[in-house]
C-alpha cells in the first residue's frame, strides 16, 4: 500500500482508515534521493491508531530522527512516499522492522535494530557538536540555577518517610507518588531533573 501527494487531504484520510486499529510496519522515501526510513507502530486496541499518528509526527509535527525530519522540512510533505509494507502482530512487530531495516538498508535509520541501541557509537563529527552545546559556560549557567536548591534532598526524605510507614507498598503506589510529588513540589520539572543529572 503505496502513498504519495502526503499533504493532499484525501490521501491522510485514507492512510488514517487503512491503519485503524493495526500494527505494522511502514517505508518512508525521500522522492528526490531516494533515501528511505523504515519505522513500526504498536496499536493495542481497535480504536487506537498509532500508524497513523506515527505518520501525522514525521510530516507535520517534525517529530523522530533527526535527519529524516531536516529532508522533511527541506522539501515537504510532497516530496515524499509512504507505504506500508506490512500489518504485524503486535508480538513480532520490532522483529519484522529490524529485519527490513536491515534488508533494505535504508540511509536514515542511525540504529541497525529497533529493539534495541546497543553497539551504537557517535560519530566524531557528533560527539564533537555535543562537547560544543555542553560548553564551560553552560555549566556554570546550570550550576547557578540550581545552587542551594534542594528539591531533590526533599524528595528522598518524603519517599523515604513513606516507605517507613509502609504507605508505598506497591510500584503503583510507588508511580502515582513520584508523579504527584512531582506535580506538587516541582512546579519547573526541569530544575528537578537537572538535580538528579548533576548532584548524583
Amino acid at each position: 500500500m503505496y502513498f504519495q501527494n502526503l499533504h493532499n487531504p484525501e490521501i491522510q484520510k485514507k492512510i488514517k482508515q487503512l491503519c485503524q486499529g493495526k500494527s505494522g510496519v511502514y517505508k518512508i522515501i525521500n522522492l528526490a534521493n531516494q533515501k528511505s526510513y523504515i519505522g513500526s507502530a504498536i496499536t493495542k486496541k481497535a480504536t487506537a491508531n498509532r500508524l497513523y499518528i506515527g505518520f501525522r509526527n514525521h510530516f507535520f509535527n517534525h517529530h523522530k530522527e533527526l535527519a529524516l525530519k531536516r529532508a522533511i522540512k527541506k522539501h515537504g510533505a510532497y516530496g515524499f512516499s509512504w507505504e506500508i509494507l506490512e500489518f504485524t502482530e503486535i508480538s513480532n512487530t520490532r522483529i519484522r522492522e529490524t529485519w527490513y531495516i536491515q534488508k533494505l538498508l535504508s540511509e536514515y535509520n542511525i540504529l541497525q535494530s529497533a529493539e534495541s541501541s546497543l553497539g551504537y557509537c557517535h560519530t566524531a563529527e557528533t560527539r564533537e557538536k555535543m562537547k560544543a552545546i555542553y560548553s564551560d559556560s553552560r555549566r556554570q549557567v546550570i550550576g547557578v540555577l540550581n545552587k542551594g536548591k534542594n528539591y531533590f534532598l526533599k524528595f528522598v526524605k518524603n519517599c523515604h518517610k513513606r516507605f517507613l510507614t509502609g504507605q508505598l507498598s506497591k510500584n503503583n503506589d510507588i508511580r502515582k507518588f513520584v508523579r504527584n510529588s512531582i506535580k506538587k513540589c516541582f512546579q519547573n520539572p526541569h530544575k528537578f531533573y537537572t538535580q538528579i543529572l548533576f548532584k548524583f
